[in-house]
């Protein structure tokens, strides 16, 4: 592999034996195609497609942030040896598709490819965190991960011909899957269409986008917020009569704490980043709906 090739004279053979020790082989389906994804629930959709067939590999693990993760030498190394990488949209895919897809042709890329932004805060948060348009959390969104299991049904036929029809067969019950969890959040949030609800971190956009709900970020432009936009966001917060904040474990918690305790609320930790994504989806519904009501 042209990436490894760099790592062929003496000098850093110890290195790369050191780090390919660290992904072992061991416990791996015999036979499986190692295949990469960044995040954990995309993770349960290409196994869910894959089955056996696939050996499924995880970029971002548990409590990292996906906005501001950098690949280190030992992930690349790693990919460098996998047969394909499912993108999802999301920044650091741009720096792994920049530097491995021209050196390895063997690792075939599927999926949205992500748009640098070029502005970036203080904080080191990108500006897209947040709008409509840009936000990379788009699965989220069940509608839109039905089109995602397409992409991965295409992308494992291409790799493995032979396997197109069970490939094609899980997608489908896949996206069966995901209508059903779509269906019974739009039953969910029906009555709460154009209520507000908040969270540390902007990551809902495409949530409350789908159900009609209205996002209202504790941080601003990355970053926490003043006292003065503190007060004024207890002010609104207080006004609809939320019942809980919500917060991320991958972000700061501070400020939402202060806000849920200013308003007397619970704070609610979300998760949208496990591998149980209809798990996670669910918790998530749940934890938006106790938000809204203030009993």
């Amino acid at each position: 592999m042209a990436f490894l090739n760099h790592f062929s004279n003496l000098k850093f053979a110890p290195l790369l034996a050191g780090l390919l020790a660290a992904f072992p082989s061991a416990g791996w389906t015999e036979g499986a195609v190692s295949v990469w994804v960044t995040i954990e629930p995309q993770a349960n959709f290409v196994k869910a497609v894959g089955g056996d067939v696939v050996e499924v590999r995880t970029l971002v693990r548990p409590g990292q942030c996906v906005e501001l993760y950098a690949p280190s030498p030992r992930d690349m190394i790693a990919l460098s040896q996998a047969a394909a990488y499912f993108r999802i949209g999301v920044p650091v895919e741009a720096t792994i598709t920049s530097r491995l897809e021209v050196r390895e042709k063997q690792l075939r890329f599927f999926g949205p490819v992500f748009e640098v932004s070029t502005h970036v805060h203080e904080s080191g948060h990108c500006e897209f965190c947040g709008t409509e348009d840009s936000d990379p959390h788009v699965w989220l969104d069940p509608i839109q991960m039905i089109e995602y299991a397409d992409t991965i049904e295409t992308g494992l036929s291409e790799l493995l011909p032979e396997y197109a029809d069970q490939f094609k067969a899980n997608a489908e019950q896949l996206k069966l899957e995901l209508r059903q969890l779509h269906n019974s959040l739009k039953v969910q949030f029906a009555k709460y269409v154009g209520r507000s609800f908040y969270i540390n971190h902007p990551s809902l956009v495409h949530f409350a986008k789908r159900y009609g709900l209205k996002q209202r970020s504790i941080e601003h432009a990355g970053s926490a917020p003043s006292a003065r936009q503190m007060v004024d966001l207890i002010k609104a917060a207080r006004e609809a009569g939320i019942g809980g904040v919500l917060t991320q474990p991958e972000f700061g918690r501070s400020s939402a704490a202060v806000m849920a305790d200013a308003l007397e609320v619970p704070l609610m930790e979300v998760n949208i980043l496990g591998r149980d994504y209809f798990s996670n989806m669910l918790g998530l519904a749940s934890a938006l709906e106790r938000s809204f009501a203030n009993d």
